[in-house]
Parts: structure tokens; sequence; C-alpha cells
């Protein structure tokens, strides 16, 4: 017992001993050299600096917070077609660093391939997808076909010039999209297509859970009217929905994250059957992570 109180009372001197900065980050900073060095830790000043982060980030996060909302509100207060130049220029900002996040960051890529595949029969010459982004999918898609039709036998008529379309508003995905594809190109907004009843199949991923709800209604219409009666609409989109934060999205992630509106299933299905659509009750999930997944809904017109 004396000889244990004699070591309290070292230790308890070398304590006091130690002076520590005001700054809590360097407080646990010269706290983790102690611990480094095996001398004994002030568990009063640990709590204090482990207290003080807490509340430091508690109100880094009450600030972003309330800086998307401002920026939610914003965006929400504009027009249609304002939305549609700033999603523009927010793939532009997006294009150099997209494949990198959807593929080897996310693997989103590989999801939505994944479920594209359960659709591939479905799919049929002449073909839009309305929200192209840098040509992954599509080019997907058009060596599923081409992999059906030696395989499985699929029955395709020529593929010609104009009997694929990839649309994009964002001209420096549209660039991307380009040296991966070698099809008919158009940079239309998406919400108000030029076309009239002019294609048997239309893909859309990816698109909906950034939309305002007027959007939403607008692309749907767009959607029902460039298919030709009879024809197919392949809609992707994740459920449950999360941004996937990376390095390379840093620049817009703040925005995806504040404006994301993301539809339960069931919803997107009443958007479409309330519009002049079919539910095929076909449908396919792929898991991107523990925490969220990709869908896959086809609607017939």
């Amino acid at each position: 017992n004396l000889m244990a109180g004699r070591k309290r009372t070292t230790s308890s001197t070398r304590i006091k001993a130690v002076k520590f900065p005001k700054d809590p980050i360097e407080q646990l900073a010269a706290l983790e050299e102690m611990s480094k060095k095996k001398e004994p830790i002030p568990m009063a000043v640990f709590m204090n600096a482990v207290a003080s982060v807490s509340r430091e980030k508690r109100k880094h996060r009450d600030t972003i917070q309330q800086k998307e909302q401002r920026i939610f509100g914003i965006y929400n207060n504009l027009t249609p077609d304002e939305r549609v130049e700033f999603f523009s220029m927010l793939y532009d900002e997006f294009a150099a660093n997209y494949d990198h996040h959807m593929g080897k960051e996310t693997g989103h890529y590989q999801a939505m391939k994944a479920v594209i595949g359960y659709a591939g029969p479905m799919i049929k010459h002449r073909i839009l997808d309305v929200t192209a982004g840098t040509g992954e999918l599509l080019k997907y898609v058009l060596e599923m076909i081409e992999l059906g039709m030696r395989v499985e036998g699929w029955q395709f008529p020529p593929r010609t010039y104009g009997t694929v379309v990839a649309n994009e508003i964002s001209g420096k995905m549209l660039c991307r999209a380009r040296q991966k594809i070698d099809t008919r190109f158009t940079s239309h907004n998406a919400l108000n297509l030029p076309w009239e009843n002019e294609f048997r199949t239309v893909l859309c991923s990816q698109t909906f859970h950034l939309l305002a709800d007027e959007d939403k209604v607008a692309l749907v219409r767009s959607i029902h009217r460039v298919l030709e009666p009879g024809g197919i609409a392949i809609v992707i989109e994740e459920d449950p929905f999360m941004i996937s934060e990376t390095a390379s999205i840093e620049q817009v992630a703040m925005f995806l994250r504040a404006i994301a509106q993301p539809l339960k299933p069931r919803t997107l299905c009443a958007h479409f059957e309330t519009r002049g659509f079919r539910h095929l009750e076909m449908s396919a999930q792929y898991p991107i992570d523990q925490h969220h997944a990709m869908k896959v809904h086809l609607f017939e017109k």
C-alpha cells in the first residue's frame, strides 16, 4: 500500500507538470503522444477534449445542414429551365470524375448493369437513353443486345443511324459518351423531348431522385410522349437511396445531398401508372452495399 501510494503521488506530479494547449485538437495530439510514450493520461483533460470535439462536430454538422437547407430553398425556387441549366453546369463539373466515382469507388455501374440485364429481352430498337451521362449504361445495353443476338437468338432489326440515341444535357458528359459508343447524340431537355411516338425503348437511369416534384411529372410525360404504343420505359433508381460521398465528387456532394428527393418504388410506379403506363410487375434489385441497392422497373405505354 505504501508503494502504491508513492506511485500515485509520482503519477499525479508528472501529470500536473504537463502544460496542455487550449485547442481541443491540439490537446488530443499531446495526449496521443503521451499515450505512445506510456505516460499516465490525465482523464479530466482527456474527457474535456473529447467533449469539446463532440460539440464542435455537432456545431459543424448543424452549420452544414443550414447551408444544405438554403441550397435546397434556392434550387426549389428556380424555374424548370433554370434547374435544367444548373444541372448542365453541375454535370460538366462532375464529368471528369463521374466514371471513377460510379465505377471503381462505389460499384454503382456494376449494380446498374446487373439490373438492366433482367430487362434485356424487353429492349427493342429504336432506343433512347434520356439521361445518358457518359454513355456507360447505353454502351453495356448495346453489348448485351449483340451478345443476345449471337447466343440467345434475340431478334433485332439492323441497327442504323438514329435507331439508338444518347441524350444528355451536359456537354462534357456527352463528350465522354462519344468516346465510348458510336451512335446518334442529342442534348435536349429531358423534360421536354422533341419526339412523338418515335421509340420502342426508353432508358432512364439515376435521374428521378434528383428532380423536383414537378420535374418528375414532366419527365414521365416526356417519356410517354416519345414512346410508341406498346413501347417500354426502363427506369433504374436506388432504394434505399444515399449519397455515396467520395473524394472524386467532393465539389458537388453537398448540392446532391441538399436537393436529393428519392422516391419509393410505389411512388415511382404511381407517377407512371397515372400518366398512361402499365407497370409490368417485373423488377429486380442488386445490392450496392449493406445500406442501399439498385432497382429496375419496367413500364409499358
